[in-house]
């Protein structure tokens, strides 16, 4: 028989219990029924379920009856508008229970079973199942292109189909990745997570992960996975040589060094810098590049300094640290230093040797030459420290006048072309030469001479300016050198300039010039 109803089931008390079952979708699903009797020697006449709609109507959906038979013959019947040959009626299991083959999404929901026993009271009970899904896509978005390292990507992932929603991690590799967000849309489908991430190029060649489970299921998450390619500036090393000592290089040496380069993408140029300054291949002055390579031959004192290498991709520049070029050479005299020195007999010179060295410990010795002779100095009269040496020369005879030498050796060599410094008798200095006048105006004018020689000591200029016709002194100044501002002169006068050098011997002879200053415009008269 079958039995096929609808009713409206009204909990008046809202105690009828409500037993929860979770199903994974596709997989068999068991809704609970106490089919006990309450008193002993009562037997199941009929059990009908239910499946409740939203408004508490409910529609049978499968039937046990034994009322005209044992139950264990009880005629069964399973709606084919629901789960058809799909259900199976357990009356042997604790409690019975109905077993559904494959169940569907759809059919979550609330299930009601009625039993009815020969004697006792109907019994209801009440199932609510829920149906699990897996996750059916996750996708990370957009193309698996190369990173650049050390920039922020928002990283967006999706997934859909999971009932309830799924959980979406990041890994990396192993490592679970913290910085994201996640969103979900209006109808609960699809769920979309956004990862802040930032690569550093120790991630190139791994694995990024985005994956999607079910937070009921304990099945293996589904996942899109990327594989890292990660960009990044190049990072250069400059390295000396490997067959040079960086601490025994000397001048005339020839000099290599290799620019190590890790880069991704590879570079497409090598750039050489000397103290910051870009170096060109140029084989004549001895600079040699090649790929990643330079070549310097017969290095100088010059070429010491700072070494980079700048390796250039489309990510940016790097350059190395860098080197320093210690060039090693033996001394040479300083430029621009004294070379005359004007002394009286038996009056005491003090004359300073400077040097050029690397490494700059040196030793000095002094030798006085003249026409006869050539003697060393002694120790005694001479002080060192560093580079400079100080000797102290007193002339007693006209033949004491000379060319003090002054030589230096280092751990390198020996000075080849020693500093000489002239012993000369103290004199006045000579007349000044080459002078002129400009900036002429109503009162005043510039005077500019060349100085000649010093006498052997220190000199000093002294300018006189004096009237052309009555030689009354209007100007009177000293400077350290023959470059003179003469002001506050009358207009349109004539001077005559005498202009002096001097030191500790006496003033030279005058060199006099004729200066005037412009005169003042003429008044203009009209006649009425």
């Amino acid at each position: 028989m079958i039995i096929r109803m609808a009713e409206k089931f009204i909990d008046i008390l809202g105690k009828l219990p409500v037993q929860e079952v979770t199903a994974l979708v596709g997989e068999p699903a068991y809704l609970p029924c106490d089919i006990t009797p309450a008193k002993e020697g009562d037997t199941v006449h009929l059990i009908l379920w239910f499946r409740e709609d939203r408004n508490g109507t409910s529609a049978s959906i499968y039937s046990v009856d034994a009322r005209d038979r044992d139950l264990t013959y009880a005629e069964k019947w399973s709606d084919d508008e629901a789960f058809s040959t799909r259900a199976t009626f357990l009356q042997d299991k604790q409690p019975a229970m109905l077993g559904i083959d494959h169940i569907r999404e759809d059919e979550a929901g609330i299930y009601r079973c009625r039993v009815e026993f020969q004697v006792g009271q109907t019994r209801n009970s009440k199932v609510n199942l829920s149906v699990i899904v897996r996750p059916l896509t996750v996708n990370i978005e957009g193309a698996n292109e190369p990173l650049s390292s050390e920039k922020r990507y928002d990283l967006v992932c999706t997934t859909s189909g999971s009932r309830p929603l799924a959980n979406v991690t990041w890994f990396l590799e192993s490592q679970m990745l913290t910085h994201s967000k996640d969103t979900t849309t209006s109808d609960g489908n699809t769920t979309t997570s956004v990862l802040s991430f930032t690569a550093s190029k120790s991630d190139a060649g791994k694995r990024l992960f985005c994956r999607a489970q079910n937070p009921i299921m304990n099945s293996q998450a589904i996942e899109d996975v990327w594989l890292l390619e990660v960009q990044y500036v190049p990072e250069t090393t400059i390295r000396l040589g490997t067959s040079l000592d960086p601490n025994a290089i000397k001048e005339g040496s020839d000099v290599y060094f290799d620019c190590l380069i890790q880069a991704e993408p590879p570079v497409y140029k090598v750039e050489w810098r000397h103290q910051g300054k870009s170096l060109s291949h140029n084989i004549t002055q001895g600079v040699i590049i090649s790929n990643q390579s330079l070549v310097l031959q017969g290095v100088n004192r010059r070429h010491a300094g700072n070494y980079t290498c700048v390796g250039h991709n489309t990510e940016g520049d790097g350059e190395s640290r860098p080197f320093y070029l210690n060039v090693m050479f033996a001394p040479t005299c300083k430029p621009n230093q004294n070379k005359y020195h004007g002394v009286a007999k038996q009056e005491k010179a003090s004359v300073t040797c400077q040097v050029d060295a690397n490494p700059p410990e040196v030793d000095f010795h002094w030798t006085f030459n003249n026409s006869a002779e050539s003697v060393n100095l002694e120790q005694k009269h001479v002080k060192s420290q560093g580079i400079t040496s100080t000797a102290s020369y007193t002339p007693m005879i006209e033949m004491d006048y000379g060319t003090l030498l002054c030589w230096a050796r280092n751990r390198i060599g020996h000075q080849q072309t020693p500093c000489a410094y002239h012993i000369i008798p103290a004199g006045r200095p000579d007349v000044v030469h080459n002078c002129t006048t400009s900036n002429t105006s109503k009162h005043s004018f510039v005077v500019r001479c060349s100085p000649g020689f010093d006498g052997g000591l220190s000199q000093s200029f002294l300018l006189e300016v004096r009237e052309s016709s009555s030689q009354e002194v209007k100007a009177n100044m000293s400077e350290s050198q023959p470059h003179f501002n003469v002001n506050n002169l009358e207009a349109g006068s004539l001077y005559q300039v005498f202009v002096y050098a001097y030191n500790d011997k006496g003033r030279s002879e005058p060199m006099v010039i004729q200066a005037g200053t412009l005169s003042p415009p003429e008044k203009q008269l009209t006649s009425e």
